[in-house]
């Protein structure tokens, strides 16, 4: 039952609301213009349903997407994160089944990070969040 963490305005969980693996990394978001917010939250995930290890690199991501939806996603950027932000790649995640898509992030360096897909792991991190 991993726990992971998120820095936010406000407890909002949405499709692709990012958490941390590590308490520090999302303490980085505290305070970064645009991104997370002043107040973390915690969420344990007792029924974590189906999780996509993607990766570090875009080649990795790309490759285990591929395998996944059975075609290989659009590269807006060159980053892993860009590739999982589409609503596109999320809609059809979650219609092949995942709930969770978790690739590490450059942002802070190393930060695994656990991006929601499914409906039904929304409302699970959306009930399980508590506030540090």
């Amino acid at each position: 039952m991993p726990t992971i963490f998120r820095a936010a305005r406000d407890n909002d969980v949405t499709q692709g609301t990012c958490f941390a693996a590590e308490l520090s990394s999302a303490e980085a978001y505290l305070d970064n213009g645009g991104f997370g917010g002043p107040n973390l939250y915690s969420v344990t995930l007792t029924d974590m349903g189906t999780v996509l290890r993607i990766g570090a690199t875009v080649r990795e991501a790309l490759a285990a997407l591929e395998e996944v939806l059975g075609e290989t996603p659009n590269d807006p950027t060159g980053m892993v994160a860009a590739i999982v932000d589409q609503s596109r790649v999320l809609e059809a995640l979650e219609s092949a089944g995942v709930d969770w898509v978790v690739y590490e992030d450059d942002y802070p360096e190393d930060c695994e990070t656990w991006r929601v897909v499914s409906t039904r792991a929304m409302w699970s991190a959306t009930d399980a969040m508590v506030e540090l």
